[in-house]
């Protein structure tokens, strides 16, 4: 379910950050940008047709050795970060460069993107969208406080980007920072009501601390700006449960597992209310469909 959620999250991520390389500077005055609207249409389509991992780069440049030889791959984090020279070679990338990294997310290659955004990273300290991109697969390959960090810098460079908000709040409910989570949460809710991630998080935020009677509203909310996440109708079965609304339960349950039906956990759930409505042959099928799923 976990991983269901996180693939999910990770293309609308990419979105997130393709909308955010195409805003302009808050206007003189501190008139804040409109705030994104988060849409679930699917992975981007890149500029290019893909058929395997081939950057687009100079016919003469060899990705792999130029990065691994690269002095700018660590990144210091200080107020003014040194000066780095950056070796002939990899200057002659250009813009090519960010297309190679996104190349690379795009195909899963998480350690050379990590690599190529980095090395961005030192062209443009403060580039917006790389910071972005950049916290994004660190979150994913398990290193939530340097995304954190680079979350930071996010909301230090625009701190009225909902995206950049949503996602920072989730990053700290990950690591169990729940007020800080709730706060940005909250804040980027305030800016856009009508963001269902931002619902979804304040929801799962609420279930990790085991307020289930406050993850109710959140999550209902989420599933009413997009009824296609899984993931909500799964925590909303979770809760109602918790409080005893077992029809309610029942019906979230089901609809998690008609939108994701290699699910176990919501199968798993399915079952337990099943049981509790004195259906145990019809929740013996659910639990035995459950075990099947997660042996796979």
């Amino acid at each position: 379910m976990r991983n269901n959620h996180r693939r999910k999250l990770r293309r609308r991520r990419q979105r997130e950050a393709v909308e955010i390389a195409a805003r302009t500077p808050t206007q003189q005055g501190g008139v804040a940008d409109p705030p994104l609207h988060i849409t679930d249409a699917g992975p981007r389509t890149l500029p290019f047709e893909i058929t395997e991992y081939q950057p687009p780069v100079p016919d003469n440049l060899n990705v792999d050795a130029t990065v691994a030889d690269s002095p700018t791959l660590i990144v210091e984090q200080t107020s003014t970060p040194a000066k780095l020279e950056i070796s002939e070679e990899t200057s002659a990338l250009g813009d090519n460069l960010e297309l190679a990294a996104e190349n690379a997310a795009s195909l899963g290659d998480t350690q050379q993107a990590l690599r190529l955004y980095r090395i961005l990273l030192r062209r443009d300290s403060e580039d917006l969208n790389t910071l972005y991109r950049l916290a994004v697969l660190l979150d994913e390959s398990g290193d939530s406080q340097e995304a954190l960090e680079m979350l930071d810098r996010c909301v230090t460079r625009e701190p009225s980007n909902v995206a950049v908000r949503v996602n920072r709040g989730a990053v700290l409910a990950s690591v169990a920072r729940y007020a800080e989570a709730e706060s940005d949460l909250r804040e980027a809710l305030d800016l856009d009501p009508s963001n269902s991630d931002g619902h979804f998080h304040l929801g799962l935020v609420e279930v990790r601390r085991g307020r289930w009677t406050d993850a109710i509203q959140p999550l209902r909310r989420a599933i009413e700006l997009d009824a296609s996440n899984a993931t909500a109708h799964f925590y909303l079965g979770e809760a109602l449960n918790h409080i005893d609304d077992i029809y309610g339960a029942l019906q979230a349950y089901q609809r998690a597992t008609e939108l994701h039906p290699q699910n176990p956990a919501a199968f798993y759930g399915l079952g337990i209310v099943l049981d509790r409505l004195g259906r145990p042959e019809e929740a013996t099928q659910m639990y035995r469909r459950s075990r099947e799923m997660a042996a796979r």
